[in-house]
């Protein structure tokens, strides 16, 4: 629920008080720092006698004033937040103290790092005497900080009456309006003083003035909770239902922060009570607030039990999402019993309690008749709710009450499902206690629980699945069992238990990928090795003809390149058999090796060497070099693997292939050279590399192009110029 649009506009009050900051109060130095010690003392020395200054302002020892002002300290100075001693005098209304300074030459209008004056400050806390010393010595009384605030919003929002009268006779504006385009009576309004806001009435203030956001004095009021300030507003002209930009009104802002008297008030000067106030209407927002006596008053003036946010929500679903037992009573109460009032995604109030945990809520709408098997848009019953939720005691009152554990959602999921599919083990457990029989049931999709909980990665869950005897051969609807699951995870918990559980570790999908090409592709090391161990065929080939070793040469998996190929040469049966009749001969485990199998192609004729070069690996080209990779094997597209070194500008690897005496020459179907196509990419190093090598410089490619035409043709100047250049030279 997006409660967060409501409570932007709500809060927006709040900014009269925030930026109000006190100052700090200074502590008191140690009075029997001598005088002389300051005086023959460094500029730190005085720096330190300022805030000595600071302190005696701060605690109104006029003669310890003048006492530092005769041994020279700076009465300008300022803290890190550009106060001086006049700006704390006055704050803390030492009358004395402040002429002394004003005396000395003390700027009146100097303002602190948020652009407070020292008037700011005086009325801010009602010291009326220092407020009129400060205008009399040439103070601002229409001083801006750095919000737009005067110091008459100061005084109102402190509720300052004297001080409000005072410098509105001083020209103050009433009508001033800050950064916000919060007025003084707003201020006023929100701390409640009565005579603050007769006073600012009486000087001309508008009570229908809009903020920023177009709240009103009202609203103010309304969240400030003073019920006599309403009435004067409202016999002052202002609406009762008037609304913010976001559809907030004073009626919502008393409910929502539980202001009884405001909101009698309010109700009984015919305050709209069913208006949907943003999101919520008035009855809501009690609820939200867990305002049991605003609540009840609120339905006594005959507010609308079932009354429907614009998500189409009751204040029954809110106080079930919100745990307010209390509220919920109450709400049932004036419902008659009606509780399967349905809500946003077509849930009921037992829906909302069971997702959210709250247990007292889900009993008391049991008792009072909600049904444990409805189900929402989704299907989902409120037992799917707590169980993904892993609201075990919630799950256990739903079950109790006759809630089905077999229940299947839209997707098929049952409790279970949900269970651990969030890793919820207690509600698990629960469930597999009650009817062992969901360990089994399948999603839409075709997945066991055992498929979801390894699939999100909640390995106690799979585990505790595995040993309570879930199925570990069931494939879904694309022939993906759990070991593949945990395969592509890389879980090697789960793989040991699977295969201890005799998981087929050579199934297949119906793409033909067995759980060898899953940790292949991701170079799982550690669960290829367990795989091999278990007895996984490393030389299998999925439906696009690809082994387990090209998809770790694809994926840049050196280590698993290693690992297969040390599999493949252990797997032959040739080798098993001479490996147990030599196992007493030293020296003969080389002998019983088969050769491996480092090239076989996919349906491209596409081998692991020419996937690795293409992908730039240079490390695993150089590893299947050495276990024997054939250099010069074509692709059905007649590409060699220099060739795709080439394209790429790939100069390690080319030099790699040119070393294992591949064809410098050799054709692809267009008829280009290896040269043809660094030339046309610009690679002039790769270039470089293949003339070098006796790359043909003259050589015509199907459309009788040269490698130097090739380069010019794209713009590489640069490499057609090194390509005349070793034309020329040959030409010598």
């Amino acid at each position: 629920m997006n409660i967060k649009k409501i409570f932007f506009t709500v809060h927006f009050l709040c900014i009269f008080l925030t930026y109000l900051q006190p100052i700090v109060a200074y502590e008191e130095v140690d009075t029997t720092l001598q005088i002389s010690s300051i005086t023959k003392a460094d500029s730190i020395a005085k720096s330190h006698a300022s805030s000595v200054l600071h302190a005696a302002a701060a605690v109104g020892n006029v003669t310890r004033i003048r006492s530092l002002i005769a041994n020279g300290v700076n009465v300008h100075f300022v803290d890190k937040k550009q106060i001086n001693a006049l700006h704390i005098a006055a704050a803390k209304g030492h009358f004395l103290c402040v002429q002394e300074l004003l005396n000395i030459g003390v700027k009146v209008n100097s303002a602190d790092h948020l652009g407070r004056t020292p008037l700011h400050f005086a009325a801010q806390n009602g010291h009326l005497a220092v407020i009129r010393e400060l205008i009399s010595v040439g103070a601002t009384v229409r001083a801006l900080d750095c919000q737009g605030r005067t110091p008459l919003h100061m005084a109102a929002e402190a509720g300052k009456t004297e001080c409000i009268r005072y410098l509105i006779s001083q020209k103050a504006s009433v009508h001033a309006l800050d950064k916000h385009n919060v007025t003084p009576i707003h201020c006023a309004a929100l701390s409640g003083s009565i005579a603050s806001v007769k006073a600012l009435i009486a000087a001309g203030a508008k009570v229908q003035v809009f903020t920023k956001y177009k709240l009103t004095p009202l609203h103010a009021a309304a969240q400030g909770g003073n019920a006599a300030c309403i009435r004067i507003l409202i016999h002052s002209g202002a609406s009762v239902n008037a609304l913010t930009l976001s559809g907030i009104s004073p009626l919502y802002l008393a409910a929502r922060f539980g202001q009884f008297a405001a909101l009698q008030e309010l109700l009984n000067n015919k305050a709209d009570i069913s208006a949907v106030d943003g999101l919520n209407t008035p009855l809501h927002a009690v609820v939200l607030g867990k305002h049991i006596a605003c609540l009840k008053l609120l339905l006594q003036a005959g507010g609308n039990p079932h009354v429907r946010n614009k998500e189409q929500n009751t204040p029954l679903h809110l106080a079930a999402s919100y745990g307010s037992q209390p509220c919920l009573k109450e709400l049932i109460a004036a419902s008659q019993g009606n509780v399967q009032i349905i809500g946003a995604k077509q849930r009921t109030p037992l829906h909302c309690a069971a997702k959210a945990g709250h247990l007292a809520c889900v009993t008391e709408l049991i008792n009072a008749g909600a049904c444990v098997n409805i189900t929402d848009a989704h299907n989902k019953t409120p037992l799917h709710l707590s169980a993904f939720y892993g609201h075990n005691d919630c799950l256990e009152a739903l079950i109790q009450a006759g809630a089905n554990i077999y229940v299947k959602t839209q997707e098929a999921f049952t409790p279970l499902h949900m269970a651990v599919k969030s890793g919820s083990m207690s509600c698990m457990q629960t469930l597999l206690h009650i009817g062992a029989g969901s360990i089994s049931a399948i999603t839409r999709f075709g997945n066991t629980p055992l498929h979801v909980a390894i699939a999100a990665r909640n390995t106690d869950c799979s585990l505790a699945l595995i040993k309570a005897g879930a199925p570990v051969n069931v494939a879904n609807q694309w022939g993906v069992t759990p070991i593949h699951v945990a395969a592509k995870r890389g879980d090697l918990l789960c793989l040991q238990e699977l295969i201890q559980s005799k998981a087929n570790v050579n199934a297949k999908t119906h793409s033909g990928i067995t759980p060898v090409h899953m940790v292949a592709k991701r170079g799982y090391v550690e669960c290829l090795k367990l795989l091999v161990q278990a007895g996984a065929n490393v030389l299998v080939r999925n439906r696009l003809k690809e082994t387990p070793l090209y998809l770790a040469a694809a994926n840049g998996h050196l280590s698993l390149i290693e690992a297969l190929i040390e599999a493949d040469r252990n797997q032959g049966s040739l080798a098993k058999k001479m490996k147990e009749k030599v196992a007493a001969t030293p020296g003969l485990e080389k002998v019983t090796k088969n050769k491996p199998k480092v090239d076989t192609p996919n349906q491209f004729n596409e081998t692991p060497l020419h996937i690795a070069v293409e992908n730039g690996h240079t490390q695993c080209v150089q590893l299947l070099i050495r276990y024997g990779a054939k250099v010069n094997t074509k692709r059905t597209t007649g590409e060699m693997p220099l060739h795709t070194a080439a394209q790429n500008g790939n100069e390690i690897c080319i030099r790699m292939l040119l070393a294992a005496k591949t064809e410098v020459n050799c054709l692809d179907r267009y008829k280009n050279t290896p040269l043809h196509l660094a030339a046309q990419g610009g690679h002039i190093k790769s270039v470089k590399v293949l003339i070098m090598a006796g790359g043909a410089l003259k050589k015509l490619n199907k459309f009788n192009k040269t490698p130097s035409y090739l380069a010019l043709q794209n713009g590489h100047l640069a490499c057609y110029e090194e390509l005349e250049r070793y034309l020329k030279n040959q030409g010598q």
